[in-house]
């Protein structure tokens, strides 16, 4: 995950987050992006329920969310199907 280059408002930070795809197959799968603490506990800041995941190759999503609230450190993304973090 890295702050993207796009531009963002006022008091956002555009945020770029890429997951490397293990398996065989090609498909959609879906990514939410927390704040600090459990995601088990905690409201998604952000939801994609389409992303495309390829084998071997990192599955990218951008999003933003609030530099006033949250420092790139504090987002954790978790993927399925693939493994959080």
């Amino acid at each position: 995950m890295r702050q993207s280059d796009a531009a963002c408002d006022s008091g956002q930070m555009c945020v770029e987050v890429r997951v490397l795809v293990d398996g065989t197959r090609s498909g959609r799968g879906s990514c939410e992006l927390f704040g600090p603490g459990d995601p088990d506990d905690l409201e998604p800041l952000a939801t994609n329920p389409d992303v495309q995941m390829k084998p071997g190759e990192p599955a990218t999503w951008s999003v933003t969310v609030s530099a006033d609230e949250y420092d790139l450190s504090d987002l954790n993304p978790v993927c399925s199907p693939m493994s959080e973090g």
